[in-house]
């Protein structure tokens, strides 16, 4: 066989091998697809209000022991953009997302196609955080003090409101508009004095664990309008009203996720711990094992009901002191979101 021969010859085995491969990748990947579609699943995305934690811990479980998979969902979790995750799921390019109802509530009043389903906690647990030897045991003592915030208008508007009904002036306070990603290292700083709208079941506790010994004012314990239902879950308007049973599909599966992980801390942190790269520690552990006994749950033992009447005195009193410049819309979530388990 010639030199060219063989040229020829080799040319036309690496061909056919070439050709073998690319039918047998393109049969699996049709196998694939079909085997995707006989499990007859729906795609639904869901965007978290930050990076992943405890608040998100009964999604997390549900998810990875098949909850939403065995009522015919995909769920894909996607981390929010800057601006959050309620311009997504307004937009429709998301089915869920998870939020705050103060932000929800004014993003409703700039036309939001978003309605308020679920809270994943039953109160607030923001709070402005001092060290102890600052003496910053009322909102008073904020008079002339450097404070951290980083949620925009309404934070100051809440302090302030809170500083006046404690008899101080918050035009005194001297508010820096700076994101504190690390508690610990924000409270150190000798230029800050506090820092507000720090949530106690993550980073509070993050303090607590790195020894630090803080005083905290607790808005939600102090006026029951800023007992906002936070984080809350949200859907697409669209969504919701053409999709009724994946909605509800969607819900039960929550809903079942968060129930265990209220039930079963330990195991909800430890699933969370191996769904989340990076997210180990004792932390996750503390951080789990508060939320299960004090937030996720309401009275009767439900995750993510809503009380339509606090939720609408908590938006008239917003309106009323005009931190909402319209006048809010109601809702009956008694009769409006309930989960159907079993639908």
């Amino acid at each position: 066989m010639s030199n060219q021969v063989r040229k020829r010859y080799k040319l036309f085995v690496a061909s056919l091998l070439s050709l073998v491969l690319m039918v047998a990748v393109a049969v699996a990947l049709t196998s694939c697809g079909e085997s995707q579609q006989s499990q007859g699943l729906e795609d639904v995305t869901l965007v978290l209000d930050w990076t992943p934690n405890t608040n998100h811990s009964g999604i997390y479980l549900a998810k990875e022991k098949g909850y939403y998979k065995d009522l015919g969902i995909n769920l894909s979790i996607q981390q929010p953009p800057e601006d959050g995750a309620l311009p997504l799921v307004s937009e429709g390019k998301a089915q869920f997302g998870i939020d705050y109802q103060e932000y929800t509530m004014s993003a409703l009043e700039n036309g939001a196609k978003v309605l308020p389903v679920a809270t994943v906690l039953q109160h607030d647990t923001s709070m402005a955080l001092s060290l102890k030897e600052k003496n910053i045991n009322s909102p008073k003592d904020l008079e002339g003090k450097t404070v951290l915030y980083a949620d925009g208008a309404m934070a100051i508007d809440k302090f302030s409101k809170l500083i006046k009904d404690d008899g101080g002036n918050p035009d005194t306070v001297k508010w820096v508009d700076t994101a504190c990603d690390d508690a610990t290292a924000c409270l150190m700083n000798k230029n800050v004095d506090a820092i507000t709208d720090i949530y106690w079941g993550w980073e509070g506790l993050q303090t607590e664990l790195n020894g630090l010994d803080v005083n905290i004012i607790h808005p939600a314990k102090l006026d029951p309008m800023f007992d906002f239902y936070s984080p809350i879950m949200v859907v697409n308007q669209d969504f919701y009203n053409e999709h009724p049973q994946s909605y509800q599909k969607f819900m039960e599966a929550t809903k079942k996720g968060y129930e265990e992980a209220a039930a079963n801390p330990e195991e909800a942190a430890s699933i969370l711990e191996k769904s989340v790269e990076g997210l180990k520690g004792d932390l996750v552990h503390k951080s789990q094992e508060y939320l299960s006994k004090e937030q996720l749950l309401d009275d009767s033992g439900v995750w993510g009901a809503i009380d339509s009447e606090r939720w609408n005195k908590i938006s008239d009193s917003l309106f009323g002191y005009k931190i909402l410049k319209d006048k809010p819309q109601h809702f009956n979530f008694e009769k409006d979101f309930k989960v159907e388990v079993g639908s």
